[in-house]
């Protein structure tokens, strides 16, 4: 029986900001499959990234799926500049 899957949607002014109210979303733990909403996004700021980076190596040694969906062009391409390859994240719905 597969679990839930935990979603989270990502503004762009908390991404360059305030990424306390996402940092405690993602404290519960790799517990159940989590997606990310990044349809907001037109980059992920360094920092906000490393949050994900940190996050996405956790649920992987879980054996959860980290999934972030809704990245579109712009967003991909700002994640290339900062040398995050295409098979970093698991995308969906794009």
């Amino acid at each position: 029986m597969s679990k839930p899957v935990r979603t989270y949607e990502l503004t762009q002014s908390e991404a360059s900001g305030d990424t306390g109210p996402m940092v405690e979303f993602l404290q519960i733990g790799a517990i159940q499959p989590v997606s990310i909403d990044c349809s907001d996004l037109r980059h992920i700021p360094t920092r906000c990234l490393q949050i994900l980076l940190a996050a996405r190596r956790h649920w992987a040694e879980a054996e959860q799926s980290f999934i972030l969906t809704g990245v579109g062009d712009e967003c991909r391409h700002a994640l290339r500049t900062l040398g995050v390859s295409e098979t970093t994240f698991q995308f969906e719905g794009i």
